[in-house]
Order: structure tokens, then C-alpha cells, then sequence
């Protein structure tokens, strides 16, 4: 999973402004402007987000704090990065 986000990150820090705009296929195939098709996608991963957290609560397990810290905004060489975001710590369990 970090290699993935490794990946990703420095995909997105790679982009210009120009790119944000441009249209693209939806997964779908419908057209839509890129930063909404990664806004969507942060929406959809908070979605599943709380539904395990509603079937946490159900079971009676506990539950990682909802909490998010700001993740400093740096490259995968340690350089300040220009892209600013919320790091969600992946869930956890324990038995």
C-alpha cells in the first residue's frame, strides 16, 4: 500500500493546473473535468470509510479515532511539496 501511495503521490505532484482542467473519461466513459474526478474519488473512499465504521460500531468493536492530522506537504525526496492534504491513517485493527 505505501509503494502505491509513493506512486500516486508523486503522479499528482506532476501535474500543472492545466492538467486539473483538462476532460477526461469517467470510469464510466462519461466526460468530466480531472480535479473533479479526484475530488470524487476522496469522496468515495470517505463513503467506505464510514460504512466500516457503522459496521465497527454494530459489531461492538472499538473504532480508531475519525481524527485526521495534516500530513506535511513534501516530496518523496524530503523537499517541500506544492500539494497540501489531509493524510486519513489507514484503519487498523486489533484483536
Amino acid at each position: 500500500m505505501e509503494r502505491m501511495h509513493r506512486e500516486t503521490t508523486a503522479i499528482l505532484e506532476g501535474l500543472a493546473p492545466t492538467d486539473l482542467e483538462r476532460k477526461i473519461a469517467s470510469p464510466q466513459g462519461a466526460p468530466i473535468t480531472a480535479w473533479k474526478l479526484l475530488r470524487a474519488m476522496i469522496e468515495h473512499e470517505i463513503h467506505h470509510r464510514g460504512e466500516i465504521y457503522i459496521y465497527l460500531a454494530l459489531l461492538g468493536a472499538p473504532r480508531p479515532p475519525l481524527a485526521c492530522c495534516i500530513q506535511p506537504p513534501t516530496t518523496s525526496h524530503g523537499e517541500r511539496s506544492s500539494l497540501n492534504y489531509i493524510y486519513m491513517p489507514p484503519l487498523t485493527f486489533s484483536t
